[in-house]
C-alpha cells in the first residue's frame, strides 16, 4: 500500500488496514507500506504504529523510486502482488481489494 500521512483517506485506509491485519495475516498475504512522506519525524510517528515489519520511506516523496517505478500518482493506492510477483490488482481502497473476502 503507498500512503502519505495527513492524507485523510490514506489514514482512513491505514486504519482499516491496522484493524484487518490479524485475518490479512492469518490468509496468507503480507503487508508492505511505502510512504510518500519528506519529513522523518512524521513517518516515523505515523509508521511506528502499524503491526507489520515492511515499512518503506526513502523520504523523497512522490518523486520516490518505489512510486515512479509502480506509477503511483495519488495516495492511497493498493496493490495485490501474487507470489511470483505478478501485480494481480491496483485500487484506492482495501476493501475493493479482495484479500478481506
Amino acid at each position: 500500500v503507498f500512503y502519505e500521512s495527513g492524507c485523510g483517506n490514506c489514514e482512513d485506509e491505514m486504519l482499516s488496514l491496522q484493524t484487518h491485519y490479524p485475518d490479512i495475516k492469518r490468509k496468507g498475504f503480507e503487508v508492505v507500506s511505502i510512504s510518500a512522506d519528506v519529513d522523518e519525524g512524521i513517518y516515523k510517528n505515523t509508521s511506528g504504529s502499524f503491526p507489520w515489519q515492511n515499512r518503506i520511506c526513502d523520504l523523497k516523496g512522490f518523486s520516490g523510486d518505489d512510486f515512479g517505478n509502480y506509477g503511483v500518482i495519488g495516495t492511497p493506492t493498493f496493490f495485490v502482488i501474487d507470489g511470483n510477483g505478478k501485480v494481480q490488482g491496483r485500487y484506492a481502497r482495501l476493501e475493493d481489494t479482495g484479500v478481506l473476502n
